[in-house]
């Protein structure tokens, strides 16, 4: 029972088992703390302290530890003995400060206190100290392509700067305001070697990226220009009152008009084509949105201006009004948009990633502020990247 333990230059005097528990009483024999001159010290009994230990056969653990303590007759204050193998600061071993470091980054904190036996501000305490001495010497190299975009966490939404082509992320910001972004990229070291910035559709980030690194090329991904020809079809065919129908075709139908023709199986083009068949208007609109949406396939930049510039002219008047907030939008942002022509699929990278980063963030957990977050995800792509699973 006693070689349970395994800390060598501890003695253990009594091992018990209480139920689920091992409970291990234990001296050591190191010196005294330096204080003043070795023959000012005097004996001044022991006493126990308490250590808390990673568990064994699945048991938790308690130390006890006979401390000794001495007197310095000079300066008159206790000593108390140096133990061996435990944490001065969290009244655990350091082992056990190891091993939730390394859990914390990945696991809820509510998770490890209930495994590990101990409190949860104890697991906080233990990441905050943690996360401030790993995160304190950084060395962030800036890339030559960056990505910002915008992540959700409960009904906080905060800014995401990624290294678009590593696939990691470069910072989380507490805000998605143009200060918050413009002094960021202010303070990011080397940030003249930055060439290309991809963003969301989002005037604050354009003009944080302008005013900071007017020779950066603009780049917005389409992801988001997919998205909004897809909300502008959807707002049509919500508002349009159908009939319910008894052979299932309107069941899923905003599945099949929102999906791409390529992603359809055969059944399903078949019940989209005799749904749309009924419904004259909606299948204007969702042809129009669908080569609309394959202008931004061309191959050159050139090319997609043209054909953009003639899927405008020969849209319907009704249309025309239906479309007409995404005709905006993209009359806005056109020279960004006709730039990820010109990418090409790294573009898609980005989008990618701030998806993998939000399906991380939803798995971290509620109720953890933003300090926490940032520090849990800058931890976890520095050990690992952002995972090849969702980028």
């Amino acid at each position: 029972m006693k070689g349970l333990l395994n800390l060598p230059q501890l003695t253990v005097e009594k091992v018990t088992e209480d139920g689920g528990h091992f409970i291990f009483i234990v001296s050591g024999d190191t010196p005294p703390a330096a204080c003043c001159e070795a023959p000012c010290l005097v004996k001044n009994g022991t006493k126990r302290a308490l250590y808390l230990d990673l568990p064994v056969q699945g048991k938790r653990v308690s130390i006890w530890v006979n401390r000794r303590r001495w007197f310095c007759k000079r300066c008159q204050k206790t000593i108390y003995q140096d133990v061996p193998h435990m944490d001065k600061h969290h009244g655990m071993t350091e082992r056990l400060v190891r091993h939730i470091e390394a859990v914390s980054v990945k696991e809820p904190f509510t998770f490890i206190a209930r495994e590990l036996g101990v409190s949860e501000g104890t697991v906080r305490l233990v990441f905050r100290t943690y996360a401030a001495r790993a995160l304190a010497n950084r060395n962030m190299t800036t890339p030559q392509w960056i990505g910002i975009g915008l992540v959700h966490y409960g009904h906080q939404l905060w800014t995401a700067v990624i290294d678009v082509e590593s696939k990691t992320l470069l910072d989380l910001l507490p805000s998605r305001s143009e200060e918050a972004v413009t002094d960021f990229l202010r303070g990011l070291p080397g940030k003249e070697a930055i060439e290309r910035v991809t963003i969301g559709m989002w005037e604050p980030y354009r003009k944080a990226v302008k005013s900071v690194l007017p020779w950066a090329s603009l780049v917005v991904d389409r992801f988001h220009i997919a998205k909004q020809a897809n909300e502008t079809l959807e707002c049509l065919r919500s508002a349009m009152a159908f009939p319910v129908s008894k052979h299932g075709l309107i069941r899923n139908g905003r599945r099949m008009v929102l999906r791409t023709p390529e992603r359809l199986n055969p059944a399903q083009r078949v019940k989209l084509d005799t749904w749309l068949g009924s419904y004259p208007q909606l299948k204007a609109a969702y042809e129009a949105k669908e080569r609309y949406r394959a202008i931004w396939e061309s191959e050159t930049r050139a090319e997609a201006e043209a054909r953009y510039a003639e899927w405008e002219r020969l849209l319907p008047p009704e249309m025309a009004l239906i479309f007409r907030d995404l005709i905006h939008a993209t009359d806005a942002w056109l020279e960004e948009i006709l730039a990820s022509v010109e990418c090409g699929y790294p573009a898609q990278i980005y989008v990618n990633c701030v998806n993998g980063l939000q399906r991380l963030l939803n798995r971290l957990g509620h109720g953890y502020s933003f300090e926490v977050v940032r520090a849990k995800w800058l931890l976890k792509c520095r050990a690992s990247g952002v995972p090849s699973a969702v980028c």
